[in-house]
């Protein structure tokens, strides 16, 4: 038995004193917590020369909580929850010099809300809108100085309806053209 269950054993020793129904009562209620702390372990996985590409917590074999990926030279690359081996809500992306480029929300493991791009100086510069992990909504794209320049529809995975780009000038931001 792991580490863990040994408490939960000493505890079972405990209640064992009492009477047959808090034995019972104790073995449904302990065993089962016990079995499944011990099957979570913390893991890291390492690119050839040894430094860190990921790590989290595995649960029965699976990703289970909250994971960091990195790139060779240690830089963050990636991280977000995974629930029982699926990804599950927001997930961050930053490019090799450490700087966000895109956020997301998982649901079940399928893209579900907004997906949010930066591009290297920290200014957004694209929107897509995500609905079980289709395309659906309206897809956006943003200049430098923070104006919707173009606007394309979408609904199930297809552009469907009219893409409309916008001016961005400062004689007339947000004119159609």
């Amino acid at each position: 038995m792991g580490v863990l269950m040994k408490p939960c054993v000493w505890q079972l020793a405990f209640m064992s004193r009492g009477n047959i129904v808090r034995l019972w009562l104790g073995v449904i209620s302990f065993v089962p917590l016990c079995l499944v702390a011990e099957d979570t372990v913390r893991v890291e996985y390492r690119f050839p020369d040894g430094a860190l590409s990921s790590s989290g917590p595995l649960a029965n074999g699976v990703p289970d909580g909250y994971w960091r990926s990195f790139y060779p030279s240690g830089v963050r690359k990636s991280e977000g929850n995974w629930d029982q081996g699926q990804l599950e809500g927001e997930w961050v992306f930053f490019n090799e010099n450490g700087q966000l480029e895109t956020a997301l929300v998982y649901e079940q493991g399928k893209k579900n809300g907004e997906e949010v791009r930066w591009d290297s100086t920290g200014v957004k510069t694209r929107t897509l809108p995500w609905l079980n992990d289709t395309l659906h909504g309206e897809e956006r794209m943003w200049s430098e100085r923070g104006q919707v320049i173009r606007s394309i529809p979408w609904s199930k995975g297809q552009r469907e309806g009219i893409a409309v780009t916008f001016s961005d000038s400062p004689e007339g931001p947000g004119r159609i053209i």
